[in-house]
């Protein structure tokens, strides 16, 4: 049994947007806001903190990246260094892949499979 209110206080633009997403889902305003809430999981600290962590570590290997890259082109051969730097590349490339779905708010960006 629904008993309880919650009042929101929202702009005569966003009042409108929402009765027009209500009236267009075939739902009250009501219906729509719940279905809203169950759909949405909102960013805990834990999240946010694990962002963090990621970007450090992406930052890392970066670091770690332009060491060797640095080593190839002073001490490897040609060939040598070509296929290193074609394989750095292939990584450098994934991890900025993945550093912009962290930045994006992407979740499966930083867990661990």
């Amino acid at each position: 049994m629904r008993d309880k209110w919650i009042h929101l206080k929202v702009t005569e633009t966003e009042r409108e947007q929402i009765k027009e997403l209500a009236e267009a889902g075939g739902m009250t305003v009501a219906e729509l806001i719940r279905t809203a809430v169950r759909r949405v999981r909102p960013w805990t600290l834990e999240d946010r903190d694990a962002v963090r962590e990621l970007s450090r570590e992406i930052a890392k290997v970066g670091n770690l990246l332009n060491q060797v890259a640095r080593h190839a082109n002073t001490y490897a051969g040609a060939a040598d260094r070509v296929e290193i730097i074609l394989h750095l590349q292939g990584i450098e490339s994934q991890l900025t892949e993945l550093y912009k779905k962290a930045r994006n708010g992407e979740r499966d960006a930083y867990q661990v499979h």
